[in-house]
């Protein structure tokens, strides 16, 4: 999917902000503008003001670069006829296309040029595809604007109205200078999100989130009970000497998208990749849902199994079996925080569950089982298991005793 809905804003009527003239739209850009920190709320507020203020606009979008593994920009869209501003994400992908080598976009990204069509009359010029869609929807006049930012990359604004004769010359010599204003303002927010996109990317969304609120001094952070996952591939290490780096390297990313997509939708934090491993939390904000937890983290772990199984036959194993997935889960103590240097911190989770569980998955190896639980993880989780008897594991005084997750493994065997 090449453009992704991700949030819309839709105000009620009288909720709607309002301006008497263009100088108050001025006055607020250089005002209370500048500490709203949601973009979507900025160009919503922002049209609603120039609507109030007299000028004709029937559509705006606002497109952002960012930096994001997904994502090449960030779009804006605010419609007067559906009262709303919707934000979406578009992918990388998106320039490859005939949709947006054939658009106004192109020039304007590309090449830094001002686009203006008129959409109606004997002056109509439906040169692009979006263009003709516009004129459909009863828009008269069309216009894109680019903008630099500081380090050169560029934004795009495009206005579109619906009044018969489209716009006049002195309202888009009026309007430009305002957009200059917010230009400053959506750097910022191009900036707060490049940050808050590489963090959730690097060390995930709620790590990520916390060192945004300032929790960046080294030992700095809480001791908190979770659901502490771990996990890695059975044959892995042979399977990377057989295959060509490139074959390899693409097989790790199809595996970690699936296993990653897996905790997240059940509410887990992914914390590090370790080689072909993976840690992951699943917080317990209070005892009484830990049941919650577990479950959540049982069934991520069967979706992450039978995702990666069917990875058979995919291009980069070149007729390889796919590696077998295995799940170590504990639940216990863990210090949530930074760790690390002066010069290098890593925000993770440390203490002896965390040592425990790794030493739980050395242990798949000989039971031959794929999913692998710690007693105090069986207790509250609520599923068919299997008792695998009590293991001395390496660096723990005392046996642990040691459970299997049923269902998945009759299923997957």
């Amino acid at each position: 999917m090449l453009v992704k809905s991700k949030r819309a804003l839709e105000r009620p009527a009288g909720e709607r902000p309002r301006a008497r003239s263009l100088d108050d739209v001025r006055a607020w850009l250089t005002g209370p503008a500048r500490r709203l920190s949601d973009t979507l709320e900025l160009v919503d507020e922002l049209c609603w003001r120039l609507h109030s203020a007299g000028m004709p606009l029937a559509r705006v979008i606002v497109s952002l670069p960012t930096l994001h593994p997904q994502f090449l920009n960030t779009g804006y869209r605010w419609s007067l006829a559906l009262g709303r501003c919707e934000e979406t994400q578009i992918a990388h992908g998106i320039r490859e296309t005939a949709m947006f080598r054939n658009s106004p976009m192109q020039r304007v990204f590309e090449r830094g040029e001002r686009v203006r069509r008129a959409l109606s009359g004997s002056g109509a010029q439906l040169d692009f595809p979006v263009l003709a869609e516009l004129a459909a929807e009863g828009m008269t006049d069309y216009i894109a604007l680019p903008f630099e930012l500081s380090d050169r990359r560029r934004i795009a604004i495009t206005l579109a109205t619906a009044r018969e004769g489209g716009f006049h010359e002195d309202e888009l010599e009026a309007i430009e200078p305002l957009l200059l204003l917010l230009v400053p303002l959506l750097e910022i927010h191009v900036q707060r999100s490049i940050t808050r996109n590489l963090l959730d990317a690097y060390v995930g969304p709620q790590a990520g989130q916390r060192v945004l609120n300032g929790e960046v001094v080294r030992g700095q952070g809480e001791t908190i009970r979770a659901v502490i996952w771990f996990c890695d591939l059975r044959g892995f290490t042979a399977l990377s000497e057989r295959l060509p780096d490139e074959n390899v390297v693409a097989f790790l990313d199809a595996y970690f998208e699936r296993v990653v997509s897996a905790v997240y939708a059940r509410d887990g934090e992914v914390l590090k990749f370790l080689g072909d491993g993976l840690i992951a939390i699943f917080p317990v904000p209070d005892i009484e849902l830990s049941a919650n937890a577990t479950r959540r983290a049982c069934e991520a772990a069967r979706a992450a199994i039978a995702d990666v199984d069917a990875l058979a036959g995919h291009a980069s194993l070149a007729g390889e079996p796919v590696p077998q997935l295995c799940v170590s889960l504990h639940l216990g103590d863990v210090f949530y925080g930074n760790v690390g240097s002066a010069e290098r911190l890593d925000f993770t989770v440390i203490g002896p569950a965390v040592n425990l569980v790794s030493r739980v998955d050395q242990l798949s190896k000989t039971l031959h089982r794929r999913v692998l639980m710690t007693s105090e993880f069986a207790k509250v989780c609520g599923q068919k298991l299997d008792p695998l008897g009590s293991h001395p594991l390496r660096g723990v005084a005392d046996p642990v005793e040691i459970f299997g997750l049923q269902e998945a493994d009759e299923a997957l065997r």
